[in-house]
């Protein structure tokens, strides 16, 4: 996420930088997860869930979509 966000950097800015670096340990290379693996803490999914909705706010407003249009 990090290494995508240094592309668009003209684009968008973000101020959660830390929290982009935590997003970018969810990653697995697995297709299927394995079933031992934890979820994070329910706080830090709601707060990656609002992060990823005000970043799609942010991206659809810089490609001049409406995001009521893709609901």
């Amino acid at each position: 996420m990090v290494e995508i966000y240094k592309h668009v950097l003209g684009f968008i800015t973000i101020e959660e930088l830390e929290l982009l670096k935590q997003i970018s340990e969810y990653h697995i290379e697995e297709a299927y997860p394995a079933f031992n693996r934890t979820l994070p803490p329910r706080e830090e999914i709601k707060e990656v869930l609002e992060f990823t909705q005000k970043l799609f706010n942010k991206v659809c407003a810089v490609l001049d979509i409406d995001t009521e249009s893709l609901k």
